[in-house]
């Protein structure tokens, strides 16, 4: 199953691109077998950039996933290559839910969902289209890929009602560290490591979270085990590899701990122990 989701980062997001269709008219829903989605706009930003999101409806009994949707699911593919004036599109996940599906270890979320875009403009000057070919998984007893195409003029004014919303599924997002927060190791060599990091956090987690590990895309971190020991987060997890003599650099790493209500994510990651 791993090599299944490792597979997928790479073929998904091709099959996406040839399925070409129609994108939805400004803040119209576009209906997928068991979702939906639509884009919205937020107020004008300072400093010129929009805030936007993608908004979905998941049907009753259904979940969609986080970026990194574990060891059973369907990461998601969100491309606006073809939007106009655009500089960069942030996307802001709000802090996932961990669910068992079936025995596997999935991260995603149950019910409707807001990922809020941070979008930058080329020239704040000018006028900016957000135009997105979206690629993403749902699964209740069975897990079914959807797609669609979505398009919004950003015009400052924004969708009505929007700016709550987005700003409050944005304040759900991690807290943000650097790397001084974790001190990490890849050891090993061939298709399969061990990954180890010694994490401090300030408050310190009192009991073992959930650790979500990402790194290079031909590299799959496995579900982590946690230990909490004296006020310090010890995570270890295997990591499979998917292509000859890849070398993963600690400041390609992403940690996520998710700790009840808690969350954090640390991007990069120091020298580890031994």
């Amino acid at each position: 199953m791993r090599r299944v989701v490792a597979a997928a980062n790479v073929f998904w997001p091709a099959l996406a691109a040839m399925l070409a269709v129609q994108p939805a008219a400004a803040e119209e829903w576009s209906q997928a077998m068991h979702s939906a989605v639509r884009l919205i706009e937020g107020p004008a930003e300072e400093g010129g950039a929009h805030m936007a999101a993608l908004e979905f409806r998941i049907r009753a009994g259904w979940k969609t996933y986080w970026r990194a949707p574990g060891e059973a699911g369907i990461p998601p593919s969100f491309d606006f290559s073809n939007s106009e004036n655009v500089a960069s599109v942030e996307v802001i996940w709000p802090r996932p839910h961990v669910f068992d599906n079936f025995g596997y270890q999935t991260l995603g979320y149950s019910g409707d969902l807001v990922v809020p875009l941070k979008v930058t403009p080329a020239d704040p000057a000018q006028p900016v289209r957000l135009d997105g070919a979206l690629f993403w998984g749902v699964c209740s007893d069975i897990c079914v890929p959807e797609e669609a195409h979505v398009a919004l003029p950003l015009d400052g004014v924004g969708t009505p009602g929007a700016g709550p919303v987005i700003a409050a599924a944005a304040a759900a997002a991690p807290d943000r560290l650097g790397p001084e927060a974790a001190a990490c190791r890849v050891a090993g060599a061939g298709d399969r490591r061990d990954f180890t990091a010694t994490v401090t956090l300030d408050p310190p987690v009192e009991a073992p979270p959930v650790v979500v590990v990402e790194g290079p895309e031909l590299a799959w971190f496995g579900p982590t085990t946690t230990e909490v020991k004296d006020g310090e987060l010890h995570v270890s997890g295997p990591v499979d590899i998917y292509a000859d003599n890849l070398w993963i650099d600690r400041s390609q790493l992403t940690l996520t701990v998710l700790a009840g209500a808690r969350a954090v994510e640390i991007a990069g990651c120091g020298a580890g122990r031994g």
